[in-house]
């Protein structure tokens, strides 16, 4: 995942301010473009963490392709960042270039009357740069709402579904309408955009600490289960091995002292099993008559 600092949004809250106090055309530029290329950056970066998210999700099969589906969860992210990327440089570009135009126009003293103006009247590029500003501006409003809707919408969806089905305890983010985003992000200049990204990438690096460490409670468990099963196994291998060789000595016409050394045997190994297990084979060994009642009852009091 991009880990994102705090920094880089209070560096690119400050640049979206900045230009407001910059009279200079070229510096406003410089300013205006450094500020978009973090903007940028942020959406790619948040977008990535959020596909790379849900991969490791599927992985650790903490979610399935079936929640997805239900859930109307995408995998990929990444394609509304990259086409929302062009659509909005696109319309800072043709808004730059529209004003350029249009102070270039006062300059000559081209001063028109806006209510009998037609567009035969226009520079043609200030025309076209119009109208690439206000479809980039359409497509980017349309791109920002998946964005958010991928990024912040999903996230709050996965949160409640991993706190239901899985009982994993995370930050969970408040739903908020893109309606709300985009009226408060307007109303103070995109600074509550800053503020709502930096939300968004802290909750993203706070959930995937803590479902790595699900994951990795979870692989200690399944280490553990998988030990005791293999424990488990060997210890049934054994017992069968074990009965199968002492009912083979104790069929056998033994004269009493080797019978009593089988029986010492048979003591010392019985005392490496589990009890439970240790009763049912002098029962079984009881019932076919391999062991006398007499030597069942001393095994019985020497192992219990």
């Amino acid at each position: 995942m991009i880990k994102l600092s705090p920094v880089i949004f209070m560096i690119g809250g400050i640049l979206t301010f900045l230009p407001l106090f910059i009279s200079n055309i070229s510096f406003y530029i410089i300013v205006m473009v450094l500020g978009m290329i973090i903007s940028l950056f942020i959406w790619f970066s948040l977008s990535f963490n959020r596909d790379y998210k849900i991969k490791k999700l599927l992985e650790n099969k903490l979610i399935s392709e079936q929640n997805l589906s239900l859930l109307k969860i995408r995998k990929k992210s990444i394609y509304y960042a990259i086409l929302y990327s062009l659509t909005y440089t696109a319309m800072n570009i043709a808004s730059v270039f529209s004003v350029s135009k249009v102070e270039e126009m006062i300059f000559n003293g081209d001063v028109f009357d806006y209510s009998q103006i037609n567009v035969s009247d226009l520079d043609p590029m200030y025309v076209l740069a119009s109208m690439v500003m206000l479809i980039s501006s359409i497509a980017s409003i349309i791109l920002l709402y998946f964005l958010f809707k991928s990024i912040y919408t999903d996230e709050f969806s996965i949160q409640t579904l991993l706190m239901k089905q899985k009982n994993i305890q995370v930050p969970a983010l408040k739903p908020m309408p893109f309606f709300v985003y985009l009226v408060f992000t307007i109303f103070t200049y995109g600074l509550f955009s800053w503020f709502f990204r930096y939300r968004i990438s802290k909750s993203q690096m706070i959930n995937l600490k803590l479902e790595e460490k699900v994951k990795l409670l979870k692989d200690i468990k399944e280490k553990q289960e998988k030990k005791k099963s293999d424990d488990k196994k060997k210890s049934e291998d054994f017992i069968g091995k074990m009965k199968e060789h002492y009912s083979n000595y104790l069929r056998k016409d033994l004269d009493n002292q080797k019978r009593k050394e089988v029986l010492a045997r048979l003591y010392m190994d019985l005392g490496k099993i589990d009890p439970k297990e240790i009763k049912n084979i002098l029962d079984d060994f009881l019932s076919e008559n391999l062991l006398k009642y007499d030597e069942y009852k001393k095994l019985e009091n020497l192992l219990f």
